[in-house]
């Protein structure tokens, strides 16, 4: 990547903060929604981050949310401050937003980070205020309709592929239409989302897909995360995420009826993504792997049915761990 014109305006927008004066930028693993930096300056490390994807009220959502996990102090990666007290600086690529930088690993699949994950996508689940601050998801059974009306025209054509998502998405719609707790969902926590010191969680990062929907969302997303190996989901790892996820938010009875099919959901929204971003009209070989791993997967929770039901009712027995 050619940084010369992202330290220039690094340089201009920096003295908009109390950060020092300018080192350098080092370019960052790139993602689908910005472009990040590590910013080094006379203060110490920050993350720079372009947000080229989203919106300015979507960013404003996502500063929100941050400012009522800092309440809570949770740990992530907070934005800083402008001395105005503001935390945008408009650029042609989209948003510039300074966050503070976190040092530390992403995780292996593992029964501690399965603990960690729990007890933190809870403590999200908890927050308060989801009656005013709200942002849809863009994952949604809606949108997966309207992608599958794409389909016929498509660029590029992938019928085995359209055909078990179009089953999936008949599957799915009865039990995701049932009425179950709504609030604040992360949406995105992958291990590489995520930042460890040895065993201690540091940090959850990258909050661009949070949004307000069903809690079970975030629980069906990190299992799929944090309790499959082998791409097969693994009782003593979803029996951990359930029991730590309760120390802190105890399930209702129609979220653990529904479990099941929002680790379906989990695994399908992530064939919606990259069929969304972007296989419809460009083929990408790694993307398509990703998506037959996937559609495996959902295969083998349909086979497992009886295992992941007898897995599920057994960690709805056990008694919350303290």
């Amino acid at each position: 990547m050619n940084t010369k014109r992202f330290v220039q305006e690094c340089k201009g927008i920096i003295k908009y903060y109390d950060v020092g004066s300018f080192i350098c930028l080092e370019p960052l693993a790139a993602g689908y929604a910005n472009i990040s930096f590590k910013l080094l300056t006379g203060k110490g490390q920050f993350l720079y981050r372009i947000m080229k994807q989203q919106s300015r009220i979507q960013n404003e959502f996502e500063m929100a949310l941050l400012q009522k996990l800092k309440s809570q102090g949770f740990p992530t990666a907070y934005p800083i401050q402008r001395k105005d007290g503001g935390f945008f600086n408009e650029s042609a690529l989209g948003d510039i937003i300074l966050y503070e930088f976190l040092k530390g690993k992403a995780p292996k699949v593992s029964l501690n980070a399965c603990k960690e994950m729990g007890k933190a996508i809870a403590t999200i689940n908890c927050l308060e205020g989801n009656d005013f601050l709200t942002k849809q998801n863009a994952i949604s059974i809606e949108n997966c309709r309207i992608l599958i009306a794409e389909f016929e025209g498509a660029p590029f054509q992938y019928p085995d592929i359209f055909t078990f998502f179009k089953s999936e998405i008949r599957f799915l719609h009865k039990p995701l239409s049932q009425t179950v707790p709504k609030g604040f969902v992360h949406g995105d926590a992958f291990p590489e989302n995520t930042l460890f010191d040895g065993q201690r969680l540091i940090g959850i990062i990258d909050f661009e897909e949070a949004c307000t929907d069903a809690l079970l969302f975030d629980l069906g997303v990190t299992i799929n995360a944090f309790c499959i190996l082998d791409n097969h989901l693994d009782k003593d790892l979803l029996h951990i995420f359930i029991g730590a996820y309760q120390s802190v938010r105890a399930l209702t009875d129609i979220e653990f009826d529904l479990l099941k099919y929002y680790i379906h959901w989990g695994a399908c929204g992530m064939i919606y993504w990259h069929l969304r971003n972007n296989l419809l009209h460009r083929e990408n070989a790694r993307q398509i792997k990703r998506v037959k791993e996937l559609m495996v997967r959902i295969q083998t929770f349909h086979t497992m049915d009886t295992d992941i039901d007898a897995w599920i009712t057994s960690a709805r027995e056990k008694k919350k761990e303290v």
